[in-house]
């Protein structure tokens, strides 16, 4: 009977012994990973979100009375019509000597603008050819005053207008 007791007591004592090793080792897991659970929340609040690119611009509203406009329902008109332009520019235009002994040719374009009234101003040189050519088609469209403006939607709107002038050799 001692014997039986003592193994009971060893029974016992091992139950004993697996039940705090259990108590121990849940209160570790758990301890362990509320740890981790709050480094990894201290870690999230410390890393700031990602940043979003800030919004494009709004376009133009194309209402308002500073608006140029690039594309319109009439271009605008020097009076009598492109034909009268052409005849215009061919009569006043003079081939510059220097470019004319070099035997420089090309194409300039000017883009200038004309306001919603008709008057012209704002000269733009878009595509050169050499400076002589450049110079002697600025002066000559610099003696064009008025046209007529371009329309949209029946309303006079200013905008810009694109002259090609080309210098050729014969």
């Amino acid at each position: 009977m001692a014997m039986m007791r003592e193994k009971q007591i060893s029974v016992l004592g091992t139950l004993k012994l697996l039940i705090v090793m259990s108590v121990i080792a849940l209160f570790i897991v758990t301890g362990s990973s509320c740890g981790r659970k709050k480094i990894r929340e201290a870690g999230l609040t410390e890393i700031s979100p990602h940043q979003l690119p800030p919004p494009p611009p709004k376009p133009p509203t194309m209402v308002g009375s500073d608006t140029i406009w690039d594309i319109v329902d009439e271009l605008p008109l020097l009076p009598g019509g492109d034909e009268l332009i052409m005849k215009y520019i061919a009569r006043n235009i003079h081939y510059p000597e220097t470019a004319s002994a070099n035997g420089i040719q090309g194409q300039v374009v000017i883009k200038f603008f004309i306001s919603s009234k008709g008057n012209v101003s704002g000269y733009e040189l878009v595509k050169n050819a050499s400076p002589d050519l450049d110079a002697e088609a600025l002066r000559v469209l610099k003696t064009l005053t008025k046209f007529e403006p371009a329309r949209r939607d029946g309303k006079p709107v200013p905008s810009w207008y694109y002259l090609p002038i080309t210098f050729a050799l014969k």
